[in-house]
């Protein structure tokens, strides 16, 4: 009985460690997302303000 109960221990301990884990995962996820997301905008940004110091010279 006792050594059952350790192993249900043990394996919520380690079921604890992986949910964590996960957690940290798609928390890091998210962010990579988001960061993605910023630099897509800045190239927007940057290609916008390219066209126009083209357009700036051609005059």
């Amino acid at each position: 009985m006792t050594k059952a109960i350790n192993n249900y221990q043990n394996e919520d301990g380690y079921l604890k460690v992986a949910q964590q884990a996960l957690n940290e995962y798609n928390s890091l996820n998210s962010q990579l997302s988001d960061l993605i997301k910023q630099r897509d905008s800045l190239d927007d940004q940057i290609n916008s303000l390219q066209m126009q110091i083209n357009t700036l010279e051609d005059q």
